[in-house]
């Protein structure tokens, strides 16, 4: 009895001590890709920010919310940082201030 007490308390906190930590709109990491797009008429611009845990962030310049979107998952946020890093589009200014604004960084 004993050791199966020890045996679930270790496996607890093995599974709670590996669990992938999870950030709120108030606490996102600095290490993020974040991309976006907008103008036009409105001027309104949306910005996407992706976390290296596959968490997934929209924010409206016109409401001013970050909301949560659905996770894409460690490993492909893995593989999109990956990518971002080898043609090091961190390095390239891409900011287009025409009517359409598009951009990309980290």
């Amino acid at each position: 009895m004993k050791t199966s007490l020890v045996f679930s308390t270790v496996l607890l906190l093995f599974t709670i001590g590996c669990k992938p930590q999870q950030y709120t709109t108030e606490n996102l990491p600095e290490k993020q890709l974040v991309f976006g797009n907008g103008g036009g008429i409105t001027g309104a611009l949306d910005t996407y920010i992706l976390l290296k845990n596959g968490q997934f962030f929209r924010k409206s310049s016109l409401t001013k919310e970050i909301k949560e979107l659905k996770n894409i998952g460690k490993k492909e946020a893995e593989v999109f940082f990956e990518k971002m890093g080898a043609l090091e589009l961190s390095k390239i200014e891409f900011d287009r201030q025409r009517d359409y604004t598009q951009f990309i960084g980290r």
